[in-house]
C-alpha cells in the first residue's frame, strides 16, 4: 500500500495536470455517491409506478426524483472511469495531431468586417418577425413550460398561477421540452416583465424569440468561421450571407424554439474539434466536450449528428495516426463521457415522461416516403413544401413557384444547386479529404437519425433535420467560391453575389412573405375570438364564451372551452356543441367558435359542421390562412339565441341542466 501512494504521488508530481483531472473526477464520483445513498431509489417510488401502470401522468416531483437519481448513478460510472484512465487522456500534449485546414491567407480584419456587416443585415432582415404571434408549438412550449396555468370561475374571470422552475427544467410529458431554450426563453421574459412592470400572466414574443435569435445570427458567423479554420475564408463569407437570407434560416432563428441554437452548438462543436485534432491541446476538447453538452441539452435528438461527429473524428484519427492514435481517441471519449455524464443528470428525468407518451399516444406514427423526401429537399432549399394541399395559404410550394417560372425555377433546383454543391464537395474532398468527411458528418447524422426513427416507426418531421442546412450550403459556397480568379480581388465576390442573385430570385417571394405575414395568426384569430380589438388579455370577468375545435393554442384564450359536460368530453359532436350553445342562450351569454385543422374536422365530424354551416345558427368572420393547412383557422359567430328558437319551433325541449363546460 505505501509503494502505491508514492507512485501516485510521484506519478502526481510528473502530471499534475492529469492527478488534478483524477481529483476532479472521484470528487464528482463522490457527490454523487453521497446523493444515491441519500435518496428515495426509482424502484421504491411505488405512486409513480402505480400512475404509469394507469397509463396516467406522475408528479413531477416523482420524475425528478427518479431522474436524479438515475442520472447520478450513470454519473458515478461515467465520472469513475474518467478517474481511472486519466494516464490516458490527462496526459500532456504528444505531437500526434491531425491538421484538417491551412490557412489561406485572406486577411483576419477583413474577414471579421465581413462577417459582422453580414450578421448586422442579418439581423435586421429578422427583426420583423420576432412580435409575429406565436405559432402552435411555440405557444405550446410557453404555455406548457414557461407561463403558467389558467383558473377560470363562473363569472369568466381568470386566475393565473405561475410554473415553478421545476416544470421548465424537467417537465417533458410532450417529448419536446428543448432544455436549454426553454430556461433561455423564461430568462428573457422574466427580463421583459421586471423592465416593463408587466404582469405575472403576460409575455412578449420577441423576449421568448431572443435566444433563438442571438443564436442565429452567432451561427452564421460560426459557419463562416469553421470554414475558414477549414482553409475557405471566402467560401465562408458566402455560406454566411447564403445563411442570412435562406428563409428556413430566417424562420426558425426568429421562432421561439431551439434548432438555431442546436446548429450552433454543433458548428461551434465542429470548430473546437478541427482545434483538438490539430493541436492535441486539452482546453479545445474541453470546449468541444461543452459545445456537445450545450447541443444534447437543447434538443435530445441532437445525439444523432453528434455520434457521426464522433464516429468521423475517431476514423479520421486512426487512419492518418494509426498505432499513435489512441492518446487522441482517448481524449474524444474522455470528452463525450463528460458531456454525457452532465448531460444524463439533467435529462434522465424524461426518460419514464417519455415511456409514457410512446405507450399513450400514436400521433408520432407517420410515414417515410418519397413525398416526406420531396418535402425536405424543398425545406432545404426554400423553406418550403414540395406540394402544398392549401391554395388559399399566401406562403409558397414548389410546384405552385415551378408553375410561375419552370425553367428558372427547376433550372435552379435540378441543376445549379446539385452542380454547385457537387463542385464543392469534389474541391474539398481532393484536398482535404479529412476536412470533407468532419464537414460531412452532420449530414450523416440525418441518415442515423432516418433510420432510428424508421426503426421506431416514428415520423421523423422535415424540421428535425435543420441541422443539415450549413452542410449543404457549405457545398455550395465552396463550389461557387472555386470560380473566383486569383489574380483579381475586385472580382472575388462575383461568383457568390450572381448565385445569391439567382437564390433570391427563386425563392425571394418565400422569404417576403414569411417576414410580412404570421406563419400562424393564432393572436389575431383570438382578438377576434374574444371580441378585442385592442389584443390584450383581461383577466377580469367576461360575458363572451369562446368554443374551440382542435385549437391546441391556448396561449392568447385561456378561456376557449374544447371540452363540455361532467364527463369533459371533447366537444367534437354536433349534440355536445348544441348542448353548450342552448346553455349559453340560458345565460345570456354571446359565443364565438374557432376552428382549426379544418380538412380533418371536417371529415371526421360532418355533424358538428352541419350546424356550423347552417346561415341560421352562424356567421363566418375570418379565415386567418396559414404556412401549412391544418394549422388554418376560422372564426365564426353565433347568432344568439338561434338554436333555442330551432329547439322551439321542432316540439324538443332544450337543455337546463348547469353548465359546466362553460367555465
Amino acid at each position: 500500500m505505501p509503494n502505491r501512494i508514492s507512485a501516485f504521488a510521484s506519478h502526481a508530481k510528473r502530471h499534475p495536470a492529469a492527478a488534478a483531472a483524477s481529483t476532479l473526477c472521484l470528487a464528482v464520483a463522490a457527490l454523487c455517491l453521497l446523493y444515491l445513498f441519500g435518496n428515495t431509489p426509482p424502484w421504491k417510488l411505488d405512486r409513480l409506478w402505480q400512475r404509469h401502470a394507469d397509463l396516467k401522468p406522475g408528479k413531477i416531483d416523482d420524475y425528478i426524483a427518479f431522474g436524479l437519481w438515475t442520472g447520478a448513478a450513470a454519473a458515478t460510472f461515467l465520472t469513475t472511469v474518467l478517474a481511472l484512465t486519466t494516464r490516458l487522456w490527462a496526459r500532456p500534449r504528444t505531437g500526434d495531431t491531425v491538421e484538417l485546414g491551412v490557412a489561406d491567407g485572406f486577411p483576419a480584419r477583413r474577414f471579421w468586417i465581413a462577417v459582422a456587416a453580414i450578421a448586422t443585415a442579418a439581423g435586421l432582415l429578422r427583426a420583423p418577425r420576432l412580435a409575429q404571434p406565436l405559432w402552435g408549438d411555440e405557444a405550446w412550449a410557453y404555455s406548457d413550460l414557461v407561463g403558467g396555468k389558467y383558473a377560470q370561475h363562473d363569472d369568466g374571470s381568470l386566475d393565473f398561477r405561475r410554473h415553478p422552475w421545476k416544470v421548465t427544467c424537467f417537465k417533458d410529458k410532450g417529448g419536446n421540452n428543448q432544455y436549454l431554450f426553454t430556461i433561455a426563453a423564461r430568462w428573457c421574459n422574466d427580463i421583459w416583465q421586471n423592465a416593463t412592470g408587466a404582469p405575472p400572466h403576460a409575455f412578449s414574443e420577441a423576449a421568448l424569440r431572443a435566444p433563438p435569435f442571438l443564436a442565429g445570427l452567432l451561427s452564421i458567423a460560426a459557419a463562416a468561421l469553421l470554414l475558414r479554420r477549414l482553409g475557405y475564408s471566402e467560401a465562408g463569407l458566402a455560406l454566411a450571407a447564403l445563411l442570412a437570407v435562406h428563409p428556413w434560416h430566417v424562420r426558425y432563428s426568429t421562432e421561439a424554439r431551439g434548432y438555431t441554437m442546436l446548429i450552433l452548438c454543433i458548428l461551434v462543436a465542429l470548430y473546437f474539434l478541427t482545434c483538438a485534432l490539430a493541436t492535441d491541446r486539452r482546453r479545445w476538447w474541453f470546449g468541444f466536450a461543452l459545445a456537445e453538452f450545450a447541443g444534447l441539452y437543447t434538443w435530445k435528438a441532437a445525439i444523432h449528428p453528434f455520434a457521426a461527429i464522433n464516429l468521423v473524428a475517431i476514423g479520421i484519427l486512426c487512419v492518418r495516426l494509426r498505432r499513435r492514435a489512441t492518446v487522441p481517441v482517448c481524449r474524444c471519449f474522455a470528452a463525450n463521457a463528460a458531456a454525457l455524464a452532465a448531460f444524463i443528470v439533467l435529462f434522465a428525468p424524461a426518460l419514464p415522461q417519455l415511456e409514457l407518451l410512446f405507450k399513450r399516444s400514436t400521433s408520432f406514427e407517420g410515414a417515410m416516403d418519397m413525398r416526406w423526401a420531396k418535402n425536405v429537399v424543398s425545406q432545404l432549399l426554400g423553406a418550403m413544401d414540395w406540394a402544398n394541399s392549401d391554395t388559399a395559404t399566401p406562403f409558397d410550394d414548389l410546384t405552385r413557384l415551378a408553375k410561375r417560372a419552370p425553367a428558372l425555377v427547376w433550372g435552379f433546383v435540378l441543376v445549379v444547386v446539385p452542380a454547385a454543391a457537387g463542385l464543392g464537395l469534389v474541391r474539398i474532398s481532393r484536398r482535404r479529404p479529412g476536412a470533407a468527411l468532419l464537414l460531412l458528418a452532420p449530414a450523416l447524422g440525418s441518415l442515423f437519425a432516418f433510420a432510428h426513427f424508421g426503426l421506431k416507426g416514428i415520423a421523423l418531421h422535415k424540421w428535425y433535420l435543420f441541422y443539415a442546412l450549413p452542410v449543404l450550403f457549405a457545398l455550395v459556397a465552396l463550389g461557387i467560391t472555386n470560380f473566383v480568379p486569383k489574380g483579381r480581388r475586385w472580382l472575388r465576390p462575383l461568383p457568390a453575389a450572381i448565385f445569391a442573385v439567382f437564390y433570391l430570385s427563386v425563392f425571394g417571394h418565400q422569404l417576403r412573405t414569411l417576414l410580412s405575414t404570421p406563419i400562424h395568426d393564432t393572436r389575431g384569430a383570438d382578438a377576434l375570438a374574444r371580441d378585442d380589438p385592442q389584443d390584450r388579455l383581461d383577466l377580469g370577468p367576461s360575458e363572451l364564451v369562446t368554443l374551440g375545435l382542435y385549437r391546441r393554442v391556448t396561449a392568447y384564450d385561456p378561456r376557449i372551452v374544447q371540452y363540455y359536460g361532467e364527463k369533459r368530453k371533447p366537444m367534437r359532436s354536433a349534440a355536445l356543441l348544441e348542448a353548450a350553445l342552448r346553455d349559453a342562450d340560458a345565460a345570456g351569454r354571446p359565443v364565438r367558435l374557432s376552428i382549426a385543422n379544418l380538412d380533418f374536422a371536417r371529415l371526421s365530424h360532418p355533424d358538428f359542421f352541419a350546424v356550423v354551416d347552417d346561415p341560421r345558427h352562424f356567421r363566418k368572420l375570418a379565415r386567418f390562412p396559414a404556412i401549412e393547412p391544418y394549422i388554418v383557422i376560422e372564426v365564426y359567430e353565433y347568432l344568439s339565441g338561434s338554436i333555442t328558437a330551432a329547439d322551439g319551433q321542432t316540439g324538443e325541449l332544450p337543455d337546463t341542466s348547469p353548465a359546466p363546460g362553460l367555465r
